[in-house]
């Protein structure tokens, strides 16, 4: 025999010898059944360190005396060390149940006792399948944990069985509650129960865990809830629905959030009680409300490597228990769209969670442009139409500042057309700052400023920046039709192509394209009711040619209802200019600013501010350019 074989035996026989001598028979059942009735834990003394020794002891005899009966199997044993009590519960049959209501289809699994799918009946995905909010990935848990002994039971290893179920498919009827429940029974009249309540008309159901009979067994005063979500791909564009992804919570009176548009993993660990945590995508949302606020959570957010799914969720919630006095745990689950209407119903600020914008641009999609919006959907069917009226309604609201706009810029460029400024420029060609000063003076000679013209523009920047909020925001255009576009709420790709374009994107949008060249047409109008001489101003008014460039790469992968709105505003706009030039008779504003010119001469009309301003300047520069002069005829002598 060589070394190498004599070697092995000796392992062998050690590993053999060490088996037989740690994994001897147990006692006998009879034995072990003694031992519990000498030896029963109290449970007015969970807290004594003391006393869990002796109860982990007991409750080793107590999972031993249940195993032992169907044989000593090593299976058995290995259970028993691991769930201790619960190792009754530790093994089974994994069934499944649906259950329906109106607006919900939902996934139950026995084994944890939980649910494993999802759906929102009236939604489908991009690619027309039933929409989930969360479906079966292996990623996936939902689960209790709470200590045993000296274990960690977690609910999702454990099998429950469903009771009153006669089949494998529930439908909710009427008002009444649904109710869905699982058992886990580990000795009579001691077991824990998974309760779901549905309800048709409703986006969220009640959760209650019962713990029957389990104080002297669970050995802490909080259990915590482990719920990950891998979030489901549900948009054409997965790049705009991860930079609408992310986790909000409310703590206190503020609503807070993970970084959405963050591509590295993120954690955040909040250790004051928590209301309320979604996980939200672009148009959905899954979001647990505690009865009792959550005394501690953790969350992470991570972005997969490929595009299948939208992101990874995770929380660890806290949740304050005492068994000695209650024996049960109450979640409301929230699986819903983010509608701004369905999530403000629960008072809970659970709308905040939807980006209508920053400070008063939020109130003016809230109240005013969202008002209207509702207003003609329940009238109109096509949104298309929809849009169309709201710019037409825009366009209205907004024409005396436009009219006055017009005004200001026509009068600007009749007074720079002017025989006096012309000479001004011819005078003063080689000092800017004195021709400016003459310009500006000359201006509040004629009651003209160069800031009158944006002044009304400036203040119909709000509503923009409004539209540019409330359409990527808004779940109603989600899966609306209107001429090429199959969806107003993503962006209307009429070529696809085999490259991507930098800072442009793959696919070629319409809607976004005759956004665009409407914005240059509309820069192009602008400028000519300007007719500024300046030319300083003429090398700036290319820039007005180059932001529409921009946003066409900006814009291209934004929601189509956006762009058509920029596109009709633009057009009206257009109009709208074509409608006031035709009003406006140049030689009569002429006259106008003569008559100014003359009153302010002949001391009948009151100098503006910035006139007032002006002269003050001039004065100052005139005395520093005496001083100058002085101290050189000084220094001379």
């Amino acid at each position: 025999m060589d070394r190498n074989s004599l070697i092995g035996f000796v392992l062998i026989a050690g590993i053999f010898f060490t088996w037989m001598y740690f994994f001897q028979p147990e006692a006998e059942p009879t034995q072990v059944k003694s031992s519990i009735e000498k030896s029963q834990p109290n449970s007015d003394n969970l807290d004594n360190l003391s006393e869990e020794s002796e109860k982990s002891e007991n409750l080793d005899s107590l999972s031993d005396s249940n195993i032992s009966v169907s044989g000593d199997s090593l299976q058995a044993l290995a259970l028993k060390d691991q769930f201790g009590a619960f190792a009754p519960v530790a093994t089974g049959t994994e069934t499944f149940i649906e259950a329906r209501t109106d607006d919900l289809v939902m996934m139950f699994s026995s084994k944890g006792g939980k649910p494993i799918g999802a759906w929102l009946s009236k939604y489908k995905t991009y690619d027309s399948l039933p929409l989930p909010v969360i479906d079966e990935h292996l990623k996936n848990r939902f689960a209790f944990t709470f200590a045993h002994g000296n274990r960690t039971i977690e609910t999702d290893q454990l099998y429950f069985t469903p009771l009153n179920i006669p089949n494998k498919l529930s439908v909710a009827k009427g008002n009444k509650p649904l109710e869905i429940r699982f058992r886990a029974e580990i000795a009579p009249g001691r077991y824990i129960d998974h309760v779901y309540e549905l309800t048709n008309g409703q986006y969220d159901f009640t959760f209650h865990a019962e713990y029957h009979q389990l104080a002297d067994l669970i050995r802490n005063k909080h259990i915590e809830f482990n719920w990950t979500v891998e979030i489901p791909r549900t948009e054409k564009s997965v790049q705009n629905m991860r930079n609408q992804t992310t986790i909000y919570y409310k703590s206190g009176d503020d609503v807070e959030s993970l970084n959405a548009a963050s591509t590295d993993p993120q954690s955040e660990n909040i250790k004051t009680e928590t209301q309320w945590v979604a996980f939200k995508n672009h148009y959905f949302n899954t979001t647990v409300i505690p009865e009792i606020p959550f005394e501690e959570i953790q969350l992470e957010c991570t972005v997969p490597s490929d595009e299948t799914y939208n992101k990874e969720m995770k929380g660890v919630f806290h949740l304050p228990t005492d068994f000695d006095q209650q024996e049960q745990v109450t979640l409301k689950f929230v699986f819903s769209p983010n509608s701004y209407s369905t999530l403000k119903s629960y008072d809970l600020g659970l709308d905040k969670m939807i980006s209508m914008g920053w400070s008063f641009i939020g109130y003016i999609n809230k109240y005013i442009v969202l008002t209207v919006f509702k207003l003609l959907e329940d009238k109109i069917a096509n949104y298309g139409i929809i849009i169309l009226i709201l710019a037409l309604l825009i366009r209205v609201l907004v024409f005396p500042l436009a009219y006055r706009s017009y005004v200001s810029m026509a009068k600007m460029r009749i007074v720079n057309e002017s025989q006096e400024v012309k000479e001004l420029e011819e005078k003063y060609k080689n000092d800017n700052t004195r021709l400016q000063t003459e310009k500006m003076s000359y201006y509040s000679s004629v009651g003209v400023s160069p800031l009158s013209g944006c002044i009304p523009l400036v203040l119909q920047m709000p509503i923009i920046l409004a539209m540019f909020s409330f359409f990527p925001a808004s779940i109603e255009l989600r899966q609306q039709s209107f001429l090429w576009a199959t969806d107003l709420s993503s962006y209307d790709s009429i070529l696809d192509l085999s490259f991507e374009i930098p800072f442009y994107g793959s696919h070629v949008s319409l809607f976004t394209l005759l956004m665009t060249l409407s914005t240059i047409a509309f820069t192009y109008v602008s400028q000519q009711t300007q007719g500024n001489t300046n030319p300083q101003m003429k090398q700036l008014q290319w820039m007005g040619y180059v932001m529409p460039i921009i946003f066409l790469g900006i814009l291209n992968n934004y929601a189509a209802g956006l762009s058509y709105y920029y596109f009709l505003a633009n057009v009206l706009s257009i109009s709208q200019s074509f409608l006031i030039k035709a009003s406006i008779n140049d030689k009569k504003l002429l006259e106008q600013l003569h008559a100014v010119k003359a009153k302010k001469k002949s001391g009948q009309a009151p100098k503006g501010r910035m006139a007032s301003w002006l002269e003050k300047q001039q004065k100052k520069q005139e005395e520093m350019k005496r001083q100058i002069q002085k101290n050189k005829n000084q220094s001379k002598k």
